[in-house]
């Protein structure tokens, strides 16, 4: 397996990956509260095997964790957005990243290139408290020179990322 450091991240990247390790990581993106033992069987090794190759992948920073798939409308969330953030300077980014990401209708936020400086999707329950989290919050931010807010229609694809199906040698 060809293995470099990234010194920015300080990961492990891996340019290749052995057929078990992308076995492995493709299980649990399917399924990550199958039992190891069944995967083990599965796979036709030990368990004992599972176990080192899963501290492994953690521990290389490719298996960040596991968690529980929260449906937002259940708990009231009707509402989705993707809102564009002009920054008023360049180098401010960080400033409004540092603000918004202590606001928990916050979900991603990506710097980007083109005319807005972070792209960031944000849930609501409805209009009225959307309009509050643009007015009182995001907008509020000092750095912040505009925004544009984008509402979600509908959601076509939702899925988790299989990385395992773009590595090579899948």
């Amino acid at each position: 397996m060809k293995r470099q450091i990234d010194k920015k991240s300080k990961l492990i990247r891996n340019d290749n990956f052995d057929p078990l390790d992308r076995k492995l990581i493709h299980a649990l993106i399917v399924d990550s509260r199958k039992p190891f033992l069944e995967l083990a069987k599965e796979f036709k090794v030990s368990n004992a095997t599972i176990h080192s190759r899963y501290r492994k992948l953690c521990e290389m920073g490719v298996i960040e964790g596991t968690h529980a798939r929260v449906n937002l409308k259940a708990l009231g969330f009707n509402l989705m957005a993707f809102i564009g953030i002009q920054v008023g300077q360049a180098g401010q980014h960080e400033h409004v990243v540092q603000a918004i990401q202590k606001m928990p209708e916050v979900i991603e936020t990506h710097y980007t290139t083109g005319r807005y400086s972070l792209f960031t999707k944000v849930i609501a329950r409805d209009m009225d408290d959307l309009y509050t989290f643009l007015a009182k919050k995001i907008q509020k931010i000092p750095s912040v020179a505009a925004t544009e807010t984008f509402m979600v229609l509908n959601s076509f694809i939702d899925r988790e990322y299989d990385a395992v199906k773009l590595t090579r040698n899948s």
